[in-house]
């Protein structure tokens, strides 16, 4: 997941489409920015800021140990998220400020030979900006792609789909229209933090670096060593030592895209073993160091720490699962619940002939000569003379009554068999007709000598001459 390019949650699974329908459902994009800091540049009255975040560790022995001071400026209190189907942009930011100390190697106290951290001070600043709003789903219409993030899908001039998205909200009231993003409202643990002065339980809908925060330095996390596992393995005897006991949180999402170890120690879980003597420190050191971004590698690359930019990935994927933990398992939600109310007609398959180009080069050639001849017989038959307009029933007894002799009017059970057929002319022409005043008019004959002219004279019927 932290390796994922330009992420962003949203409810349907990847690869949904809606085929036939246009309908539109939330989405969340994330951006993390990691940067250094200077030590002066820690916001200096975090810890007296009403609603700021606050949390202070120190653990100093005569070895050494680590002070470690977190804050989330601002009024935490107040949620960052509206109320609104409107896209909302908003920001967060996290300062750290630590300090490592570690004076030398004791076999007895301090077990180990190697250090996964390198002792000295350390400030960092990590900005979180989301970004959230509606999007049109994939859908044939779209060339099924998902579409950007709108301003307001409720404005007809971005939301062109019509009737189709307002059966995406016909059972719903307007209040419920407006309250998507105001999530969960179920907030059942008190969260009791270090010198904070108040509680942050009151929040329903926390920020998602906010979420992070909390999970990462606050009481019962992996920072408040007095509270986890390891310190009952620490103060266990022998036969207790040794074996995974813990998983540090975010430590497998600061892993690069080669997957390599960040940490001698606590990577990929924390070894009973380590626990002992002066472990403890050891241990909660190197896991505050991860997030210095001072590369270092061990054992010849083996274990490289994180980046700035893994960093930075690993807290846009803690983003990522804080809002779908939101999401998932709110309890107020509004008419575009994607759970139930979207709507999607995938059609009918239909199977598509696959023609390589060059047969469809040949067809398109045969097709080409195909159509030239019949354009020039259609040329022949307009400008050639024609002896009937119709070969209907008249024309055809007129055609008999021709060679009467050869063909008398008998039984006959096969064509194949009367051989007058065979000798008998295929077309009608022209014949030496007779002389009035001096003008020669033509007859019509079965196998004329001479094809019909459209300028010349023929016998006819009652009703005149014609030429």
């Amino acid at each position: 997941m932290p390796n994922i390019n330009d992420p962003f949650w949203a409810q349907p699974p990847v690869g949904f489409q809606t085929g036939l329908w246009q309908q539109f459902a939330p989405r969340v994009n994330f951006t993390t920015k990691y940067d250094k800091i200077l030590e002066d540049d820690f916001p200096k009255d975090c810890r007296h800021e009403p609603g700021a975040l606050f949390i202070h560790y120190e653990n100093m022995t005569d070895i050494g140990g680590y002070i470690v001071d977190i804050c989330m400026p601002g009024d935490q209190k107040q949620s960052p998220w509206k109320a609104t189907r409107k896209r909302q942009d908003f920001s967060e930011e996290l300062y750290v400020k630590m300090t490592l100390e570690w004076k030398g190697e004791d076999a007895e106290n301090a077990p180990g030979e190697y250090l996964s951290f390198a002792p000295g001070k350390y400030s960092f600043k990590v900005t979180l900006n989301t970004t959230a709003g509606y999007f049109e789903l994939p859908n044939y219409e779209n060339g099924q792609l998902p579409g950007p993030l709108l301003d307001d899908p409720d404005n007809g001039q971005e939301n062109t789909c019509g009737a189709q998205c307002r059966l995406q909200s016909q059972t719903a009231s307007n209040y419920q229209k407006k309250r998507y993003f105001v999530g969960p409202v179920t907030n059942s643990t008190e969260v009791a933090l270090a010198n904070l002065t108040e509680s942050l339980s009151s929040v329903v809908s926390k920020g998602p670096l906010l979420f992070t925060t909390l999970a990462l330095f606050t009481t019962g996390s992996y920072l408040d060593i007095e509270h986890t596992a390891a310190q009952a393995y620490h103060n266990g005897g022998p036969d207790e030592w040794g074996g995974c006991i813990d998983i540090p949180p975010l430590v497998q999402l600061l892993h690069g895209e080669d997957d390599k170890r960040v940490s001698l120690d606590i990577d990929p879980c924390i070894d009973g073993s380590n626990t002992k003597g002066h472990g403890l420190l050891k241990l909660v050191a190197d896991y505050i160091w991860l997030f210095s971004a001072e590369e270092q590698a061990y054992y010849f690359n083996y274990i490289i720490s994180p980046s700035a930019k893994h960093i930075e990935n690993a807290f846009t994927a803690a983003a990522f699962m804080a809002v779908d933990e939101w999401m998932q398992y709110g309890s107020t939600w509004s008419d575009l619940d994607t759970s139930g109310s979207l709507n999607w007609d995938l059609g009918v398959d239909q199977q598509v002939p696959s023609i390589p180009h060059a047969g469809v080069v040949l067809i398109s050639i045969l097709l080409a000569l195909y159509l030239l001849c019949i354009l020039g017989l259609s040329l022949y038959a307009a400008w050639t003379p024609r002896w009937t307009n119709q070969l209907d029933s008249f024309a055809m007894m007129r055609i008999g009554s021709a060679a009467p002799d050869r063909f008398p009017l008998r039984l006959a059970h096969s064509s194949d068999e009367v051989n007058d057929l065979d000798q008998l002319p295929g077309w009608i022409g022209s014949t030496t007709g007779v002389e009035t005043d001096n003008t020669c008019i033509s007859e019509l004959g079965l196998g004329g000598e001479t094809a019909l002219e459209g300028k010349k004279r023929y016998r006819c019927y009652a009703g005149g001459e014609r030429s």
